[in-house]
């Protein structure tokens, strides 16, 4: 095997010049070592790419006569791997420039009953977590409680008070404020609210929403899942 290349850009152009220096009819299978990467982004008209003991080799079928020779091009194109790996990079700074540093969890469960079975309680709890490295500051938590419910005033100990909570078109507003979470850190927000009515069927309670300030007094949102509860 007699090989020439050229490269332009990640792509390289290989020119195989295989002859048969015998005397008499050669036909067998001409192979080509290749390495792990080459076997991946590798391409000749055909050829094929076989593994025997653990060694890749690009492999041709050729029947050639005495001195006979024959010239196959081969591609060796890394280019779609590097357009690749620039796509997933890129796809990765998006997402750590867009992907909020704040994770709120909002869970409910059922606390009491009426009689008739129909639900007359909730206990809301929100857990807030920073997921960075670094502390986040002036962190307000924000909920809207249904105008069927009311939000109960009275504390579990532990638990933090809230800074406002009043009543608006929506629903009721309930907030608290945090003055800093440090990297890694979360906090537990629990409250109850007591229906005004019976609820039938399923209670849906709103995303609780959190602002907070990053870097050069940038303000943010981060928004909480959906609770559905089931009477």
């Amino acid at each position: 095997l007699e090989t020439v290349d050229e490269t332009i850009f990640l792509k390289k152009f290989s020119s195989v010049t295989i002859r048969n220096d015998g005397n008499v009819r050669n036909t067998q299978e001409v192979m080509l070592p290749l390495t792990f990467w080459q076997a991946l982004f590798i391409k000749s008209d055909d050829a094929t790419v076989k593994s025997t003991d653990g060694q890749r080799n690009l492999v041709w079928e050729l029947s050639l006569g005495p001195n006979e020779s024959v010239v196959k091009g081969v591609v060796t194109n890394y280019r779609i791997g590097f357009y690749g790996l620039v796509a997933l990079l890129i796809l990765l700074i998006f997402y750590l420039a867009v992907r909020s540093p704040v994770q709120v969890t909002k869970k409910a469960v059922a606390s009491a009953h009426d009689r008739d079975g129909t639900l007359s309680q909730l206990k809301i709890t929100l857990e807030v977590r920073n997921k960075t490295s670094k502390p986040l500051r002036n962190i307000s938590v924000i909920e809207i409680v249904p105008t069927i419910a009311n939000v109960e005033r009275s504390l579990e100990l532990g638990t933090l008070k809230p800074q406002h909570i009043r009543h608006t078109k929506r629903g009721t507003k309930v907030s608290w404020s945090l003055a800093e979470l440090d990297a890694g850190e979360h906090r537990i927000i629990t409250y109850k609210v007591k229906s005004k009515l019976n609820i039938l069927g399923t209670f849906s309670l709103p995303r609780a929403v959190v602002q907070y300030s990053k870097r050069r007094g940038r303000e943010r949102k981060s928004y909480s899942n959906v609770v559905r509860i089931k009477s």
